[in-house]
Formats: C-alpha cells, sequence, structure tokens
C-alpha cells in the first residue's frame, strides 16, 4: 500500500475536517468531526504512521 497524506482543517463555521489523499494525489477520504482531538485521532490512526498536517483555526490566529 502506497503512503497517504492526512490533514486537519477547520470548518467554515465550526468542526473540523480529516481529510485523506493518496501517494498519487487523490482523495480517499473526508470527514467532518465536531472536535480538533477527534479529527486528529482519527487522521492519525488512517495515516499509517504518516505525520498528520493541521492547519490552525482562524480564531487561533
Amino acid at each position: 500500500m502506497g503512503t497517504r497524506q492526512m490533514k486537519v482543517h477547520p470548518g467554515r463555521h465550526f468542526g473540523w475536517w480529516a481529510e485523506g489523499r493518496r501517494a498519487s494525489g487523490r482523495l480517499f477520504m473526508k470527514t467532518w468531526w465536531p472536535a480538533e482531538g477527534l479529527a486528529r485521532g482519527v487522521a492519525r490512526l488512517l495515516s499509517g504512521g504518516s505525520p498528520v498536517q493541521t492547519t490552525e483555526h482562524p480564531r487561533k490566529r
């Protein structure tokens, strides 16, 4: 199985999106979670050992 790239970024109004892409760049998963910790946990579980990239929430900037 190829490497996977996982990203966690904030939703438009609230919540967080966990987005996964294969090494080829093709989207294989995109799910919404109400809390950043849940989104990061799912991304870490599905990343297969690859690091998870997180975008800072606009309210924290």
